[in-house]
């Protein structure tokens, strides 16, 4: 380990590679992974399988690694809490949670698209699961800080209803026909992907001209915030005779129309939107459009 705290590069685990490669070895001496970023900027993986955290402490990934099983848990609990009232398979409703459950090493996250379905128009009873899950971290981002995390993680809810006053995402509760927010991500501060983009291009520069634009140590965490400031950067620091084309896929962009005091109000969020404005913005700057 670094003496810093910071995460060095480990074993990941991939089970889709493995799955269709047999097992772990044989895709490791084939070098079969897809090297990449993930984890909203934060996880780096190489054709070996080798997975490393830029930026992060093994004090964050210690709590990290605490969340899936809180998130296993109140979920248990809460169909404890409803068993008499649901009436739901044991077998089916353990399957279900075991499948909502993301061991992610850098995101644990709880997918409900399986309890949606288990729940079969449930719509209350969805959006109760909604609230207990945001309840939850809430809590989590309370006793990070109490440890000493203060700042170290935030909450990343997909699809969402854009961000409030205070810059926090706004749930999506189901309504129906509509499962709303699905995903609850427990996240590291500075892991969006548009800071993604620019250690992506970092590295990119780097490999290609020798120079990495943005220094050997820059990653997602130390990036910049905001559109305009990370635009800025790769504006003052990139070649553009070196820039690359980018293309940007998203699948979580949102738009939806809520009434406020009488009026018809825009909610625009996603997961991927400000990232391919980011990518967008690039393209028009440095003249690299498709």
């Amino acid at each position: 380990m670094l003496t810093n705290g910071e995460h060095t590069g480990t074993r990941g685990v991939n089970r889709i590679v493995e799955r269709a490669i047999g097992d772990a070895e044989t895709a490791r001496s084939q070098r079969s992974y897809l090297p990449g970023l993930a984890a909203g900027g934060v996880q780096w993986q190489d054709r070996d399988g080798i997975v490393s955290h830029p930026g992060v402490s093994d004090r964050e990934l210690a709590f990290l690694n605490t969340v899936p099983d809180r998130l296993t848990a109140t979920l248990r609990a809460y169909f404890a809490a409803q068993s008499s009232a649901l009436k739901l398979d044991p077998a089916q409703l353990h399957d279900a949670i075991a499948a909502a459950v993301l061991d992610n090493i850098a995101s644990p996250t709880v997918n409900l698209n399986a309890l949606y379905y288990l729940l079969n128009g449930e719509t209350e009873t969805y959006a109760a699961i909604q609230r207990s899950m945001q309840t939850l971290m809430e809590t989590l981002l309370a006793e990070a800080k109490q440890q000493g995390l203060t700042d170290s993680f935030f909450v990343h809810y997909a699809p969402n209803l854009g961000r409030d006053d205070r810059g926090i995402e706004r749930v999506r509760y189901a309504t129906d026909g509509d499962s709303g927010t699905t995903d609850f991500q427990f996240m590291l501060g500075g892991a969006i992907k548009e800071a993604g983009v620019l250690a992506l291009l970092n590295r990119y520069y780097q490999r290609r001209t020798g120079i990495a634009p943005l220094g050997e140590d820059f990653s997602a965490r130390t990036a910049p915030r905001t559109h305009e400031a990370l635009l800025a950067r790769v504006t003052d620091r990139f070649d553009p005779a070196q820039m690359p084309t980018i293309v940007g896929v998203g699948d979580t962009v949102t738009s939806t129309i809520e009434t406020v005091n009488g009026q018809p109000v825009a909610r625009r969020g996603g997961s991927d939107r400000n990232f391919l404005q980011l990518v967008q913005a690039i393209g028009l700057q440095f003249e690299r459009e498709i």
